[in-house]
C-alpha cells in the first residue's frame, strides 16, 4: 500500500493477526495485494511507486507460500496487467469504484467480480462445514 511500513512489517503484523485467528479456532483466507501502479490522484502519491510495489511483490510472495493462512485468494494474480507489471488491467481501469475516471489503485466493479471469483467458494464451504462441527460436537 501506500503507507510507510516496510514488507517485513506488513508480514510481522499479518503473522500476528494470523496467529490471533488461529487462537480462536478459526479458519482465514488472506488476499494478495492489488497493484496501483501509475496512480497519480490526489492524496494517493504514496501508491504506485516502485517501492511500494516491490513492498507489495515481497507480501504478496509470501501470502502465496508461506502457508501461514489457511487458504489464498490471489486478487493480485486476477487483476494486475501481465504485459504491465505492477499495473491494474486496462479492463479493471476504466472507471473507478468509487467514482470518475480510472485511478489506476481501485478497480472497477469488473475488477472487483474478478477478485469475488478468485475466492475458492469450496474452501469456504469446507471451513463452514469444520467449524458447525466443531460446534455440533
Amino acid at each position: 500500500g501506500g503507507g510507510g511500513a516496510t514488507a517485513d512489517q506488513v508480514i510481522a503484523g499479518l503473522k500476528e493477526v494470523v496467529a490471533r485467528v488461529h487462537a480462536h479456532g478459526i479458519k482465514i483466507i488472506c488476499a494478495t495485494l492489488t497493484p496501483s501502479g501509475g496512480t497519480n490522484a490526489d492524496g494517493l502519491a504514496n501508491y504506485g511507486t516502485a517501492e511500494t510495489n516491490a513492498r507489495r511483490v515481497a507480501v504478496n510472495q509470501f501470502i502465496r507460500t508461506s502457508g501461514t493462512c489457511d487458504g489464498v485468494a490471489d486478487f493480485s494474480a486476477v487483476t494486475e496487467d501481465p504485459a504491465n507489471p505492477g499495473h491494474l488491467l486496462p479492463a479493471y481501469d476504466l472507471n473507478s469504484s468509487v467514482g470518475g475516471p480510472g485511478d489506476h489503485l481501485h478497480p472497477d466493479r469488473a475488477g472487483f467480480l474478478a477478485m469475488a471469483r478468485a475466492v475458492n467458494l469450496n474452501q469456504l464451504e469446507r471451513f463452514a462445514r469444520t467449524a458447525r462441527s466443531r460446534r455440533a460436537g
